[in-house]
């Protein structure tokens, strides 16, 4: 405690550089554990499996998954494996309008099968008695949804309007549920029974026997002491017994053998490995690559590092003041053991001391995190005995790293040695200068990334897509028929001059797309599939390079024409695509599609996603789920109240929600940003607690010289001169840290942009302006002592020699 009243300057940056990197340490903890503990909540986690559909290259390496699988798959399950004790499929179609008397809503309802919540361990806070998705009319509903329609009521028992086909039916709450977790990989509001959706949808009903259409995520529950890779084993043939096509070509002209490489399979995943496996996507919640965990945590070690270096090299500088001590101490008859736990003793009770002031931090930063990372993140997590036993340990880490050093330095030295101060870090100590580089290189590493990432994100938003999303205002048609729709818009803004034009779709890139496998010429082949109107190229300003439009006249060009990208041509090796029929691609009894026209690639699925293959027909067999609106510049404000209008003249009963394209295609980055931001945080916080100690370390210098100083500007020194004589040392050492973290920042920086397909060049630029970054503001930390230092009088600093 002397010590600390003594030294106050240098104990405040202790602390706050401590406290800042265990605050950030703390965050960084409470994130990946929420990250690593996805779906452990279940109690049968051990036993739920996720069904993939995997697709494989010649070679036997994968290729790409599916999570959406045939209606028939589960109960196939159930009675071929005798591995599967029950089965659950779900659809995640769209969003339905939910009415209670005056209130209605969009909510993201769930088709599941009955034994959701026998798998799942949901937490059901009242319930009815009996089976809780038996009747066909059953919901279930979870805190907030309850809170929405029936605040301070309990809701079971009540009735809720949910609009299927059309018509909105009564449905009874027969259970509440509690807000499912944050850490859940299966996310809902509303739950309705699977069987609901074959009684009320034909081309569910259709499905059920329907091994060539996926649309339904399965989970299996399996029996007591049976593995996935038990269960593996068996799939391959399971697969074959469904699809003997697959099967005898396989075998068609060589010799194949079990073991030896297929086209696809099924995979069975685990539930808990689900959330962080990005090579197997296409579930409810999109997967987190888990790089960004080892990022994490590789900043909160750089942080403590830099806080811990910050403790070493300032109590290695003020060693002058120490050395009467611990000579005295030893003259009286201390020995090396003691004065090394007493030095860290006092290294353990800073560390403490730290630890409080960032528990407070961990509180007030809290709100921010959780914000940019999208968790919902408590202090409270913290004070579990598991978690409380870590952070104890961390921070005993903490005192022996920060402490170490000096207390196996200072404790070595001989009572009767000199008590000239030798330890400076303008002198010769390469010890406290590697950690001064150590610092500031760690700090451009962070700041050059963080350049680097703004600019991709900036080139991902303003690059060229292929098409005009400017403009272009998406109205959600769902539950409504979308083909009247269009054309009752159509009718009604024929006087607005600001409509430019209307069109429909099926699919709407960010909101969900289409895939669709199939065969042509003998070959296994995948593209996506856009329904849309006739008009819709026209619409959104799309070029055609070669053939003709949909021609709305041609009942031909509803039935068996399409349109196709460069990407569609170019994988099928056509040297003259108009004209030439999709085999394999036909809808119905319809003959193979015709290709009639070219469209110049565009994006349209995220930047770090190469353009894949494209169809794109007119006509939907599920009808128009979304309005695409063209509007003339500069008359938004103007025209969305009178689209407003005549939404509420055509449906009255369903509000009128809708978002602007680009907004939507700009959102796709936001996982990008967020980690951008997140980022760009830390490197803050590295520039500043390198700043923190490059102060104190300022300070000690300057103030170690001063009477060397006074001599200088008796003997004519100039004030320039006397600052570049205190600072050059400094400079020096940032300005190889700067060489030294180049390389590092570049090879980061490549691993980063191989996650896009379309990418910026690495610019040097970016690290020279991170490197002057950094050498201004380690410039106007020093500037304070270095001025001092050459503006004090001589007479002052000599006066007692």
């Amino acid at each position: 405690l002397r010590n600390l009243s003594k030294k106050r300057l240098f104990a405040f940056i202790n602390v706050v550089g401590l406290s800042i990197a265990i605050a950030c340490n703390i965050l960084i903890y409470l994130f990946v554990s929420d990250e690593l503990s996805y779906d452990q909540f279940h109690e049968q986690r051990d036993r739920i499996v996720r069904l993939n559909r995997v697709t494989y290259n010649p070679d036997g390496s994968f290729n790409n998954s599916d999570a959406f699988l045939p209606a028939p798959l589960g109960p196939a399950l159930v009675n071929d494996m005798p591995e599967v004790e029950a089965t659950v499929r779900f659809l995640t179609y769209e969003d339905y309008y939910i009415r209670n008397g005056e209130q209605i809503f969009l909510e993201d309802v769930l088709f599941a099968d009955k034994d959701f919540l026998n798998m799942f361990s949901f937490k059901v806070l009242s319930k009815n008695s009996g089976s809780l998705l038996q009747n066909l009319n059953a919901v279930l509903i979870t805190e907030d949804i309850a809170e929405k329609y029936f605040p301070g009521e309990n809701p079971v028992g009540k009735e809720l309007e949910i609009r299927l086909n059309n018509v909105f039916e009564t449905f009874t709450i027969t259970a509440l549920l509690e807000n499912i977790p944050s850490n859940s990989s299966v996310q809902f509001s509303v739950v309705i029974p699977f069987e609901k959706g074959i009684a009320t949808f034909d081309w569910i009903k259709q499905s059920l026997d329907m091994w060539n259409r996926a649309a339904f995520p399965t989970y299996a529950l399996l029996k007591e002491g049976v593995s996935a890779e038990q269960l593996q084993e068996k799939m391959l043939a399971f697969r074959h017994r469904y699809y003997p096509d697959e099967l005898e070509e396989l075998k068609a002209g060589k010799n194949w053998e079990e073991g030896d490489p297929v086209k696809r399979n099924y995979y069975v995943q685990p539930i808990t490995d689900i959330h962080l496996n990005t090579q197997l996507q296409s579930g409810m919640v999109p997967p987190s690559n888990p790089m960004y965990s080892y990022i994490l945590l590789a900043i909160g070690a750089a942080l403590l590092l830099l806080a811990c270096i910050n403790f070493t090299t300032l109590t290695i500088g003020q060693a002058s003041s120490r050395i009467k001590e611990i000579g005295i101490r030893k003259v009286v008859g201390a020995k090396r053991g003691q004065l090394i736990i007493q030095l860290w003793v006092e290294s353990f009770l800073m560390s403490g001391l730290a630890l409080i002031v960032g528990l407070v931090i961990v509180a007030l930063a809290l709100p921010e995190f959780n914000t940019i990372a999208q968790k919902q993140l408590t202090l409270t997590a913290i004070f579990s005995i598991k978690k409380l036993v870590i952070i104890t340990g961390f921070l005993l880490i903490t005192g022996l790293i920060a402490g170490g050093y000096p207390a196996l330095s200072f404790s070595n030295f001989k009572p009767l040695a000199s008590l000239k101060n030798k330890i400076k870090l303008g002198g010769t100590n390469t010890y406290t200068r590697t950690l001064v580089v150590i610092q500031f290189a760690v700090s451009l590493l962070l700041v050059s990334v963080t350049l680097l990432m703004s600019r991709q994100i900036n080139y991902m938003k303003s690059k060229d897509l292929g098409f005009d999303k400017e403009q272009l205002l998406v109205i959600n048609a769902n539950s409504l028929d979308g083909y009247d729709l269009i054309e009752r818009y159509r009718a009604e803004t024929v006087g607005l001059p600001a409509i430019v034009s209307i069109a429909g779709s099926a699919t709407s890139f960010t909101m969900g797309n289409l895939r669709r496998g199939y065969d042509y010429k003998g070959e296994e082949k995948q593209a996506y599939l856009f329904e849309v109107s006739a008009n819709y190229i026209e619409t959104m300003g799309m070029e055609l390079l070669e053939g003709r439009n949909f021609n709305p006249a041609m009942a031909s060009d509803s039935t068996n024409a399409m349109i196709v990208n460069e990407s569609l041509v170019k994988d099928l090796n056509l040297s003259k695509p108009i004209g030439e029929l999709l085999e394999g691609f036909s809808r119905g009894d319809n003959p193979s599609p015709a290709i009639i026209g070219i469209l110049k690639d565009y994006h349209f699925s995220s930047l770090e996603k190469a353009i894949e293959p494209l169809a794109i027909t007119i006509g939907s067999r599920f009808g128009f789920r979304h309005l695409l609106v063209k509007i003339a510049p500069n008359k938004i404000r103007e025209t969305i109240p009178q689209l407003e209008s005549i939404w509420k003249n055509i449906s009255p009963d369903l509000p009128f929600t809708y978002y602007f394209l680009d907004e939507q295609m700009d959102a796709q980055y936001q996982n990008d940003e967020r980690w951008g931001k997140i980022v760009s945080y830390a490197g803050i916080v590295t520039i500043l607690i390198a700043c923190l100690g490059l102060f104190g370390l300022t300070a000690i210098s300057a103030s170690g010289r001063t009477k060397e100083m006074g001599i200088r500007k008796v003997l004519g020194a100039t004030v320039p001169s006397i600052m570049w004589l205190v600072s050059r040392e400094f400079i020096r050492l940032i300005a190889f840290a700067l060489v030294f973290a180049a390389l590092p920042a570049w090879y980061l920086s490549k691993i980063w942009l191989n996650n896009f397909a379309y990418r910026i060049n690495i610019a040097y630029d970016l690290f020279l302006f991170a490197g002057l970054f950094i050498l201004f503001a380690s410039a106007i930390t020093a500037s304070y002592h270095v001025i001092k230092v050459s503006l004090e009088n001589p007479v002052k600093s000599l006066r007692d020699e």
